[in-house]
């Protein structure tokens, strides 16, 4: 929102952005006036994967789509300050994207998966006590997103969660203890 606009984001590998999730993130868009997403993947050297992004979401404004492609990785993580809240990708959630966002202290809205490669976020949000990032439908995933932007325009509470993800997820059971959980599993 430092730029004015909310600006969401997804960093995950194109080939996670099916069809009824960009579909998703066009309702988002078209619900939070002047905001952006950000996409960033290497698969946007190809113009054939903008080229889908723009047919399917078609009502917004192209100006509204950035597409990046990889970077270092110091780069990449700074990518990350530029988001005020990631979308996370579905049927397929992010994996290594969520921690890393987490890590870089951007909330994510997730959308419970019917497998366990849909859940991946969902699994490190509950470890991190933050079911209520979690939405069981799309139209609640719209509506969490929705209500995150208007809530971030409005600097209830958003920004303060930036402050503390990173050592949310540093005292989670997703970082705090997992060795030694998956050492005893072993022993076991």
């Amino acid at each position: 929102e430092k730029n004015g606009y909310i600006t969401f984001g997804c960093f995950s590998r194109y080939e996670k952005l099916s069809t009824a999730y960009l579909a998703t993130c066009q309702e988002v868009l078209l619900a939070v006036p002047d905001s952006r997403i950000e996409f960033k993947d290497n698969a946007f050297r190809q113009p054939c994967a903008m080229r889908r992004v723009f047919e399917i979401m078609d009502q917004v404004d192209p100006r509204r789509l950035a597409f990046r492609i990889g970077t270092s990785q110091p780069d990449h993580m700074l990518a990350y300050q530029r988001c005020d809240l990631i979308l996370d990708p579905f049927p397929h959630s992010g994996g290594t994207c969520c921690l890393e966002q987490l890590w870089m202290g951007v909330p994510i809205v997730t959308l419970y998966g019917t497998q366990a490669a849909g859940r991946t976020t969902s699994s490190v949000l509950t470890a991190l006590n933050r079911e209520s990032w979690i939405a069981w439908t799309r139209d609640e995933y719209i509506e969490k997103a929705v209500k995150w932007a208007v809530d971030q325009l409005h600097q209830t509470k958003a920004s303060e969660v930036r402050k503390t993800l990173r050592r949310e997820l540093l005292e989670s059971p997703v970082v705090k203890g997992y060795v030694e959980a998956v050492e005893n599993l072993y022993l076991s």
